[in-house]
């Protein structure tokens, strides 16, 4: 099973990230619907990529996995993810 990293964003902006362990990427974002982990609503986007593959990327702790994480809690876990927190990376 693969980590990958699930963001959601509204045209009213970024509304929160995940880290969901799944098969793939449409498995992760089958359970982030499925579980309540996404935000949900009609103009929702959601960006997911398979995090397991970055190279470098910080260990997730399992206390940060499936479930969604805050601004500050993304931020301090993995800085990188600022740049990922606009509409425009989601639709």
């Amino acid at each position: 099973m693969n980590l990958y990293y699930v963001s959601f964003c509204a045209p009213m902006g970024w509304q929160g990230a995940a880290f969901i362990e799944a098969e793939s990427v449409v498995a992760a974002t089958t359970r982030a619907d499925e579980d309540g982990i996404s935000p949900g609503g009609n103009a929702l986007g959601t960006a997911a990529f398979d995090f397991s593959q970055i190279p470098d990327a910080p260990k997730v702790p399992d206390h940060l996995r499936n479930r969604r994480l805050g601004r500050e809690e993304l931020l301090t876990l993995w800085p990188d993810a600022a740049d990922l927190m606009e509409y425009e990376d989601h639709v």
